[in-house]
């Protein structure tokens, strides 16, 4: 359901969006845009250090408050939770609301998303989106998608490479709230400015070369890290920041170190399935059938059980079709956040959003890819909807020292 027709379902009841974290921050952003002068919208959070408190501009109630308004019929609860969504919505069914008529989830709303990778290449070799072409590209995409919900910053390149990236974050947040995500390894002044920006979130990855807990470039990640916790401590910092780590066969030394470090800086960990990135390796690998390959070997789960299952849902719609457009420093158009080629069009401040999407729609290349169903290949879902164990090392199991 689109934004706009969603404020016009609740009424003039007060939106209540229960869930104050990332995702429920983007979505009062998005709504409130719709908002209409007789729509009153707060938070619910089961977080006792949130309630009370004002997030962007909104109260954040106690969950038990939020149930008691919306049984007077005076609050609509949309439901923000991520893993923790089904609880919620069952204590709500519990205590007698309707789903639809007095909550939802927010996975029945249109969440679209963009991604702008802003910087590619490292040091003499990098290639920058100038900061004005940037402006125009955020104000096309605004116009093209009236209820755009999220920006990523990040793409294949690491933003803190862009010399002008806090001024590109300002020039963002007022329009739409926006994420980037980094490994980290750049100039600490670079990493000071961007925190000092706040952008919506920040996401921090470990660096690809860091396969172990030591030598010179852990110590640099480190340092850096270290940065990130001092500005968090010192500062009532309104970035949401998380450290996500990408599971895989061999790397539990790494888990073990990084996680060790986030639980000394008060830096939420947050555990997350490794894949063979970009997907254009994986589909070489399919259209090869050599599902055995050392890139799959890596893999904290098989390749070819899960493509087993995935093959299951073919028939079913894309998963990455929420995020799009993807564009690159040229402004060339990607077909998909998860393949790096092929590129759409050269330009897209030159092209109608109508017809981009007639070109994505028609693209030979998404033909492939869901022919062998790759665009279902997503661990968490076929794990959820066929309720089986696909990953190998599952977080309660990670070694301890």
């Amino acid at each position: 359901m689109p934004a706009m027709e969603f404020m016009r379902t609740i009424g003039e009841r007060r939106l209540v969006v229960w869930g104050a974290g990332m995702l429920g921050r983007c979505l009062m952003r998005q709504l409130s845009a719709f908002a209409e002068h007789r729509h009153a919208t707060c938070f619910a959070d089961s977080n006792h250090r949130l309630i009370g408190q004002t997030i962007d501009g909104n109260k954040v109630l106690d969950p038990i408050e939020a149930i008691e308004l919306a049984s007077q019929r005076q609050a609509f609860i949309l439901v923000a939770l991520g893993m923790h969504n089904r609880n919620a919505l069952l204590r709500l069914s519990a205590v007698g609301l309707e789903l639809g008529a007095d909550f939802t989830s927010h996975l029945k709303l249109s969440r679209p998303e963009a991604v702008i990778q802003v910087s590619a290449g490292n040091g003499n070799d990098s290639v920058t989106m100038p900061a004005s072409t940037y402006l125009a590209v955020l104000y096309k995409l605004k116009s093209d998608i009236p209820d755009l919900f999220h920006i990523e910053l990040s793409g294949w390149g690491d933003p803190l490479a862009h010399r002008d990236l806090p001024h590109i974050i300002a020039m963002t947040l007022p329009v739409v709230p926006c994420t980037v995500t980094t490994h980290l390894m750049d100039e600490q002044t670079a990493i000071r400015r961007v925190l000092q920006a706040e952008p919506t979130q920040l996401v921090i990855t470990p660096p690809h070369e860091i396969n172990r807990p030591e030598g010179a470039e852990w110590e640099v990640f480190v340092a850096n890290l270290e940065i990130v916790a001092d500005h968090r401590r010192q500062k009532a910092c309104r970035t949401e920041i998380r450290f996500r780590f990408p599971r895989y066969r061999d790397n539990d030394a790494v888990a073990r170190a990084t996680k060790k470090l986030c639980d000394k800086h008060g830096i939420r960990w947050i555990e997350a399935v490794g894949y063979i990135d970009p997907y254009d390796t994986t589909l070489d690998l399919c259209r090869s059938d050599n599902l055995a390959a050392p890139q799959a070997q890596e893999l904290a789960w098989s390749l070819e059980d899960a493509l087993a299952v995935a093959e299951k849902d073919r028939n079913l719609p894309c998963l990455c079709q929420r995020i799009f457009p993807v564009i690159y420093p040229d402004t060339s158009v990607g077909i998909c956040h998860l393949y790096i080629q092929p590129r759409l069009h050269p330009g897209y401040l030159s092209i109608a959003y109508g017809d981009l999407q007639d070109l994505r729609l028609s693209a030979e290349h998404c033909h492939a890819c869901q022919h062998q169903a790759l665009h279902r290949l997503d661990i968490d879902v076929l794990q959820m909807r066929h309720k089986i164990q696909l990953v190998q090392l599952c977080p309660s199991e990670l070694p301890n020292d």
